[in-house]
């Protein structure tokens, strides 16, 4: 899909419906058709790059972040701007849905994790300030951990926040995980690179990708040392998807995607197309597998058929 954006591409995701929303280098941020690869809305309002482009879990709404300092919130069905969230001093890199998304989370290169309500464009709390930018987070819900109570009043319009917590990759390697309604910080992690993107896989453990070209594996119950670790390149590693409790995808500056298995030793599935051109966002829907890089062009790949085939192998 090469005549979507003509710049470089950054940031993806898709919804149930089988539409897309991008983000391009010229400031675009495009809600697309990927049956019939028609433009559906041109959403403007942004000012500078956009980081990222999330679809609600509606499938019906947009959440935007970027170089601004803002995070726009948009229909996706129209193309207006429903609602702009301002309060970060830096660029917001990350955002996150609590729930359906009455609330959402948002991280930024000036060291805080922010929590909003979506219905009055209200920051509720800065949840933790960090000493170093943050590049990502994910929201998620630990099973035996010790989540802690609140210390200090709680706004009657936080909503779904109980028992959810939220990991935080950071410009200096740190990994901080902390509970989303008590603000308690629950355990952090030093990593010896700069933590490009983190994901968890189905509560139970989380993955990381950082700046070196490292892939980090961790126990959510133990996660002081990773349970395994990738490192066969030093090329920056922008993106992370998992796939099940099977494996997961990482992108790179070098234009690789490798697929590592979890439970299989010593053996990857790569992905070409992208050449030496850096691919900077994954997304996997309805079985495929969505890329965009630097070059301009979206592609898609079908692998998940040939990875269930190698696990059924061995299994």
């Amino acid at each position: 899909m090469s005549d979507i954006h003509k710049t470089s591409v950054g940031a993806i995701c898709l919804n149930a419906s089988g539409h897309a929303v991008t983000a391009s280098a010229d400031g675009k941020l495009i809600v697309w058709d990927t049956v019939t690869e028609k433009l559906k809305h041109d959403l403007k309002g942004h000012v500078g790059d956009v980081y990222r482009c999330r679809f609600f879990p509606s499938g019906e709404v947009v959440l935007s972040s970027g170089s601004d300092m803002r995070l726009i919130i948009w229909c996706a069905k129209t193309g207006v701007k429903a609602v702009t969230l301002t309060g970060h001093t830096m660029a917001v890199t990350d955002v996150g849905f609590v729930d359906r998304g009455r609330n959402v989370i948002s991280v930024s290169k000036d060291g805080t994790l922010k929590l909003w309500n979506c219905g009055d464009s209200s920051c509720l709390a800065t949840v933790f300030k960090h000493s170093a930018g943050v590049n990502c987070c994910c929201l998620f819900t630990p099973q035996g951990m010790d989540l802690g109570e609140p210390t200090t009043p709680i706004s009657d319009k936080e909503c779904g926040t109980k028992g959810k917590a939220v990991l935080i990759g950071c410009e200096d390697g740190q990994v901080v995980c902390i509970a989303l309604h008590s603000r308690k910080v629950l355990f952090s992690v030093t990593t010896p690179s700069a933590v490009n993107c983190i994901a968890d896989i189905e509560n139970e453990s989380f993955i990381i990708g950082c700046q070196d070209g490292s892939v980090h594996l961790y126990s959510l119950k133990s996660p002081s040392s990773p349970k395994k670790s990738w490192h066969s390149s030093n090329s920056t590693v922008h993106s992370i998807v998992p796939y099940k409790k099977v494996g997961v995808f990482s992108s790179r500056a070098d234009g690789n995607i490798a697929f590592n298995f979890l439970q299989i030793p010593n053996v990857s599935l790569n992905l070409t197309g992208a050449d030496a051109d850096p691919v900077y966002d994954l997304a996997l829907s309805s079985g495929l597998l969505y890329s965009c890089s630097r070059d301009s062009t979206i592609r898609v790949y079908s692998p998940l058929q040939l990875i269930n085939k190698i696990v059924g192998k061995v299994d």
